[in-house]
């Protein structure tokens, strides 16, 4: 089975990830973009499965970037899914009109985000062997900070370096 292609759009390198860290233990490779322009160009080059898509991104919003992408019909058949804090009905209605396939709301789930993907036929989704230790880059301080993912649910943890959203979990440091 060829490997799967997820585009990550998003202008927070945090959210990135995130999104990264819960899709690693997947069948499929990974690209990131920072903004609109470049998620249009990453999509020419690395031609994606599934795009998970910011909405609010500098140069071209996620809508544009949205409506863009299903305007070509060299393009209208990736699946785009819209990750964003945005909730209101408006944003919602915007975002079909666009040509969005589904939502996923911010702060992320793990296995809410896991099922939109296995649902779409994306990747091999062999991740359910939870739990999964993942190292911190670049390592705090001193130390390797190891956390223990559990599927389950989500708390802030702030590191030395950066603060990162992921699923509560003991801290194990080695």
């Amino acid at each position: 089975m060829a490997t799967s292609r997820i585009l990550i759009a998003d202008d927070n390198q945090t959210n990135i990830e995130l999104l990264e860290t819960f899709l690693m233990d997947e069948d499929c490779e990974i690209a990131t973009a920072f903004n609109g322009q470049e998620t249009l160009e990453q999509v020419e080059k690395f031609q994606p499965d599934l795009i998970l898509l910011d909405v609010m991104m500098p140069k071209l919003n996620g809508f544009e970037v949205c409506k863009t992408l299903k305007s070509k019909p060299e393009t209208a058949g990736i699946m785009v899914l819209m990750v964003t804090a945005l909730n209101e009905l408006g944003d919602i209605e915007r975002a079909v009109e666009a040509g969005c396939d589904d939502f996923l709301s911010k702060p992320v789930n793990k296995l809410e985000l896991l099922k939109r993907v296995e649902e779409a036929g994306i990747c091999g989704m062999g991740g359910a062997g939870f739990p999964t230790a993942v190292k911190l880059n670049p390592p705090p301080a001193k130390r390797c900070e190891y956390l223990i993912l559990n599927g389950a649910e989500c708390e802030p943890y702030l590191t030395a370096d950066y603060r990162v959203m992921l699923e509560r979990a003991p801290r194990i440091r080695l």
